[in-house]
C-alpha cells in the first residue's frame, strides 16, 4: 500500500510516481536487476495476496498524474483484472484528442478486461489511429485468425513500414495454414524489391517461425544470398533499418550479453575505454554503425585499435593506450584495469585488433542488433546527463 500511495501522490516527484507504479507492475514477478544501482540482484517470484485490492483505492491518482503514469496505471489495472477503471479506459480510447500511446493502452487493457470484446474490435479496426488499429488487428488476430488473415496480406502488400512489420510477425504466429501461402508471397514481394529492407528481419523471422520446410529453403536461400556478398555487413543487411531505439537503448545500458556501457559513454553515462558515443551518428551512418557492432575489426576507430606488449620478463599486456609519456605506457584492458608498463621493459610492441570483442554479434539476436543500430542512430549531438539516471549493467 506504501508503494501505491507513492504512485498515487500528487505531491510526489513524477518519476518516483512512476517507478513506483511501475514495481507494483512486477511485484509477484521482481525485476533482476537493482532498481537504484542497476547492478545484478534477482529477487524469486512471489504470489502476494490481496494485491488488486490494495492498488484499487490508489489508481484514481495515478491516472491523474503525467502521460506516463496513466500508461502505466492503465496497464497495472489490466494485470490486476480490477473493472471498475472499465468506463475510465472507455473515455480515453473515445477521445481521439488524446495522447496516442494512451489509447492504444487503453484498448489493450479493455480487450483484457471486458467479457466480450466484438464492439471493441469493430470500433479499434475504424479508428483513425494506425496504432489503435494495430492493436485491434493483434487482438483479431489472436480471437479470430480466419478473420485476420486477409486482413493481414493486404498490410503486408501496402501497409506502412511498421504496420507490415506488425502483420508479419502475426503471420508468424498465426494459427492457420493458410499463412504460409503469404509469406510465400511476401519472399516474391522481396525478390521484386518491392519490400522494404525494414521489415525483411521481420519476414524472415515470420517464416522462421512456421517450421515449415518450403519457407525454410527461402530462408536459406536468402542467407546465401548475403553470404555471398563476401562481408559482414552485407550478411546482416536485413538488421541496417526497422528497429526500436527504446529497446535498443535498454540492450545498449542494461544487457550483459552486449556490455556496451562497460566501454562506451553516452551523454556522461559508461565508461571511456572505447569511443564516447554521444553523437556517434552526427556523421557516421546506419552501416557504419551495424558493422562496428557485427565486423568491429573493419574499421577502427582512430586511437581505439588494442596494443599488444611483450616485457623483458616475457610477460603479454594488451589493451588500448591510456596514456604514454617518455617513460611508460598505460593500457586499459578489456576488463577496465589499468595496467603501466615501463618503457625500458618494452622487449616487443605491436597494434592488435579492435578493443570491441569480435564474437558481441553472437551473443545477440538479429531483431537486438537491428534495435541496436537503431538506438544508435538516434544519437547525433551529446546532451547532459539527467541527475539520477539509472541504468543496469
Amino acid at each position: 500500500q506504501l508503494v501505491a500511495s507513492t504512485g498515487s501522490n500528487e505531491n510526489a516527484q513524477s518519476d518516483v510516481r512512476l517507478l513506483a507504479t511501475k514495481l507494483l507492475r512486477t511485484w509477484n514477478t521482481p525485476q533482476q536487476t537493482d532498481t537504484v544501482t542497476g547492478r545484478w540482484r534477482p529477487l524469486p517470484n512471489r504470489e502476494v495476496a490481496g494485491l488488486a485490492e490494495a492498488v484499487q483505492p490508489y489508481l484514481a491518482g495515478m491516472l491523474a498524474g503525467s502521460k506516463q503514469l496513466r500508461e502505466e496505471a492503465i496497464a497495472l489495472a489490466a494485470d490486476l483484472g480490477i473493472r471498475d477503471i472499465v468506463p475510465t479506459l472507455q473515455t480515453i480510447l473515445e477521445n481521439a484528442d488524446a495522447a496516442e500511446d494512451e489509447r492504444v493502452v487503453a484498448f489493450q487493457a479493455l480487450s483484457e478486461l471486458l467479457p466480450d470484446v466484438r464492439d471493441l474490435l469493430r470500433k479499434g479496426q475504424r479508428d483513425s489511429s494506425e496504432q489503435v488499429r494495430i492493436a485491434a488487428l493483434r487482438l483479431q488476430s489472436d480471437r479470430d485468425p480466419q478473420a485476420a488473415l486477409p486482413v493481414l496480406a493486404e498490410i503486408v502488400n501496402s501497409g506502412t513500414t511498421g504496420a507490415r512489420q506488425v502483420a508479419l510477425q502475426l503471420l508468424g504466429q498465426l494459427k492457420s495454414e493458410l499463412k504460409i501461402k503469404e509469406l510465400r508471397h511476401a519472399f516474391d514481394l522481396l525478390k521484386a524489391e518491392r519490400l522494404p529492407n525494414a521489415v525483411v528481419l521481420d519476414l524472415l523471422n515470420a517464416a522462421e517461425a512456421t517450421n515449415n520446410s518450403e519457407l525454410a529453403a527461402m530462408v536459406a536461400a536468402y542467407r546465401e544470398q548475403q553470404q555471398a556478398a563476401g562481408t559482414k555487413l552485407a550478411e546482416y543487411s536485413e538488421c541496417l533499418d526497422g528497429g526500436n531505439a527504446a529497446k535498443g537503448s535498454e540492450i545498449f545500458f542494461g544487457r550483459a550479453a552486449a556490455s556496451c556501457r562497460r566501454c562506451h559513454k553516452v551523454n556522461g553515462n559508461g565508461a571511456d575505454i572505447g569511443p564516447d558515443l554521444s553523437a556517434i551518428a552526427k556523421d557516421k551512418d546506419r552501416s557504419y554503425l551495424l558493422e562496428s557492432i557485427v565486423d568491429p575489426n573493419a574499421k577502427i576507430a582512430k586511437n581505439f585499435e588494442t596494443t599488444i606488449i611483450v616485457d623483458l620478463d616475457g610477460r603479454i599486456h594488451s589493451g588500448i593506450i591510456r596514456e604514454e609519456t617518455d617513460d611508460v605506457v598505460r593500457l586499459v584492458t578489456p576488463q577496465g584495469a589499468i595496467v603501466s608498463v615501463a618503457k625500458s621493459d618494452i622487449d616487443e610492441r605491436a597494434k592488435g585488433q579492435s578493443g570491441m570483442p569480435a564474437d558481441i554479434a553472437k551473443n545477440l539476436s538479429r531483431s537486438e542488433i537491428r534495435d541496436l543500430v537503431e538506438y544508435l542512430s538516434t544519437l547525433k549531438q551529446a546532451v547532459g546527463t539527467a541527475h539520477g539516471s539509472t541504468t543496469a549493467e
